[in-house]
């Protein structure tokens, strides 16, 4: 597998970003852009503090526009101590329905000034990050880019391969189970939403918008699950104690972990049938790539991956 130069520089680079610095700006100017500003603020929507708008000591990287539009341009020109009042508008399609196009203030004060320091990439550095030198330290990443592109290769040749099989072996689901698996996927979509912040009112607008969705991945998953339990029945590929031991030895080996803590965890958590289910499942993929006919098809390499 080739992999550019320019992308092992890019994993690096996020790795240095990751190791980045902050020093405060010891000369006497104000905030400009990819300045990093310590500050304090209070959001007032109708004279009255809003919930989530206030917060102290936050860094804001000024140009990243993670703010409101309009709030990170006038921080630009404050300098440390200096207090102003900001008048911004949340967006109309803001997440936060109360929020939503509101016209508000924040009163901002500027604590410090830093910018970013990124270390060098040299030996020192991937000594720090305990490899043996700067090469083995590439190697490293490239051996990890490998392995991913790998995963993404093996996961798609899955899908399709997975998907040949249930269009090849049409069956009916029952009504019950496709209920049940449906209100598991809003479930868990519902959960996510809520983790980014969003409401009831965007989850309801979401769920009728992608209502389609969740009925055909409802209908596929117990469909695919069913034929997988009934070839892995045919051939042979249920998950057997040494599959599952086997697995339990390469999870204690990549993780640096005793096999026996590992195993009283999946027991503790009820995990071990999902996993059970997770080798039956590869078994079966590896069964049908097998017995199938599959066409590779290289993709052009992007400009990202092409050595110069």
């Amino acid at each position: 597998m080739d992999i550019s130069d320019e992308r092992i520089n890019g994993v690096i680079d996020n790795v240095r970003q990751s190791h980045a610095a902050f020093e405060s700006i010891t000369e006497d100017r104000a905030v400009q852009s990819k300045d990093f500003a310590n500050i304090d603020f209070e959001g007032i929507m109708d004279g009255v503090a809003f919930p989530g708008g206030t917060a102290k000591g936050h860094l804001l990287e000024i140009g990243s526009n993670s703010f409101i539009p309009g709030f990170e341009d006038q921080v630009i020109g404050m300098k440390k101590g200096e207090n102003k009042d900001i008048n911004v508008s949340f967006p109309a399609d803001y997440q936060a329905e109360e929020l939503k196009g509101k016209a508000v203030t924040f009163n901002v004060t500027v604590n410090e000034i830093q910018e970013k320091k990124l270390p060098e990439v040299n030996e020192d550095f991937a000594k720090k990050l305990e490899h043996k030198s700067l090469e083995d330290f590439k190697d490293q990443v490239r051996k990890e880019i490998e392995g991913s592109e790998k995963g993404r290769i093996d996961g798609e040749m899955r899908d399709a391969l997975l998907k040949k099989f249930v269009e090849a072996n049409p069956v009916e689901a029952p009504k019950s189970l496709l209920e049940e698996q449906r209100k598991a996927l809003v479930n868990d979509f519902k959960g996510r939403l809520q983790q980014q912040g969003f409401n009831d009112d965007n989850f309801d607008e979401y769920q009728s918008k992608w209502a389609e969705d969740f009925d055909k991945t409802a209908e596929f998953m117990v469909k695919s699950a069913f034929l997988i339990d009934k070839l892995a029945e045919e051939e042979k590929l249920h998950a057997t104690d040494k599959d599952i031991d086997d697995k339990f030895e390469a999870m204690a080996k990549q993780w640096g972990m005793e096999k026996e803590k590992i195993k009283a965890f999946y027991k503790e958590k009820q995990g071990l049938e999902r996993m059970k289910y997770q080798i039956t499942e590869d078994n079966v993929f590896q069964y049908l790539l097998k017995n199938s006919k599959v066409d590779e098809v290289v993709k052009p390499a992007k400009a990202a991956d092409t050595k110069a």
